[in-house]
């Protein structure tokens, strides 16, 4: 949009804005997962004897053929090792493995997605002969205080106290950026904005388009993905403006209240943001100065709304 057509606004009620706050203490599944996290990450791989299952790691060779036996063009694989559930092969396939023992050869019937980038095989029931040669699962070690001092901690209830302090930070971290973002979602609709005419439609109608444009290179036509979807044209055209809208209100939100409380970013700020950013290795795009003073404005205004809000429990 050109700034000559850009959509004017006023603030609403931007201070004081009422949000609720949840708890961030570990609840005891975060605990358990972050403790078998850790088991499985110190645990050896065993060679296993019985059915193969998920999260096993699998060596095997597999072959594709048409029906009555045609074999599939540069389908054949052998000494593939994969961790079954990982998704990495054709969908099924690693479910289906699963159950199977090391040293045996069996037929898997397989469909291609209808998005599969080869069209000669999209959406076509083949079969793949899967020879699984050996089955590894990991052996997760006890939860001992043995445990505990080979990952450098006194014992287990200390490695239990630093694994919970971890994951509080991690539930303070998502219950912050949460916040922010309700607080901002609600500046954003107290704000009085007059959209030039037609705008939201005429970028809806793109979107939609896009997305169309994107389903056909991948070999579906729209009218299929509407009637899978359960949404025709319409509902989809509706949802873009409602989106395209909400996240204008959120960025001219950001650029009011910054305006009216004399937020700003400085030179040494973005300076100092790009030398984060780029010992991150991130993208090009990312170190533009305009894209940091964009984010770090977004932030002081986000900050400001965090520490002017108004909480309930």
């Amino acid at each position: 949009m050109e700034k000559s057509s850009m959509p004017t606004a006023s603030l609403g009620q931007y201070k004081g804005l009422l949000v609720e706050r949840r708890s961030v203490q570990p609840t005891e599944a975060q605990m358990d997962e972050a403790i078998r996290v850790v088991r499985y990450q110190n645990a050896q791989w065993e060679e296993e004897t019985g059915p193969a299952q998920r999260r096993d790691r699998a060596e095997l060779d597999f072959a594709g053929f048409f029906p009555g036996g045609v074999p599939i063009p540069d389908s054949a694989s052998n000494g593939v090792s994969v961790i079954l559930g990982q998704g990495k092969m054709l969908p099924g396939v690693e479910d289906s493995i699963c159950g199977h023992c090391a040293g045996e050869t069996f037929a898997i019937p397989v469909t291609y997605p209808e998005t599969f980038p080869l069209r000669s095989l999209a959406g076509r029931e083949v079969e793949f002969s899967i020879t699984l040669h050996r089955v590894f699962r990991k052996n997760m070690p006890e939860l001992t205080d043995a445990f505990a001092c080979k990952l450098g901690y006194a014992n287990l209830q200390e490695l239990r106290a630093e694994l919970e302090k971890k994951q509080l930070e991690k539930n303070q971290d998502i219950e912050m950026r949460r916040i922010e973002t309700v607080l901002l979602a609600q500046a954003g609709a107290g704000l009085q904005v007059a959209f030039p005419q037609g705008y939201l439609e005429e970028k809806a109608e793109q979107r939609v388009a896009a997305m169309e444009k994107d389903l056909i290179a991948a070999g579906q036509q729209p009218s299929l993905y509407y009637r899978l979807t359960g949404h025709d044209r319409e509902w989809y055209l509706q949802h873009a403006a409602l989106e395209i809208e909400v996240d204008w209100r959120r960025r001219l939100a950001v650029q009011e209240i910054a305006k009216a409380e004399m937020l700003s970013v400085t030179k040494a700020e973005i300076e100092e943001e790009r030398a984060r950013l780029t010992a991150d290795k991130q993208p090009i795009d990312a170190l533009k100065d305009e894209t940091i003073d964009n984010a770090l404005l977004n932030r002081k205004v986000r900050q400001f709304l965090v520490e002017h809000a108004t909480y309930s429990e």
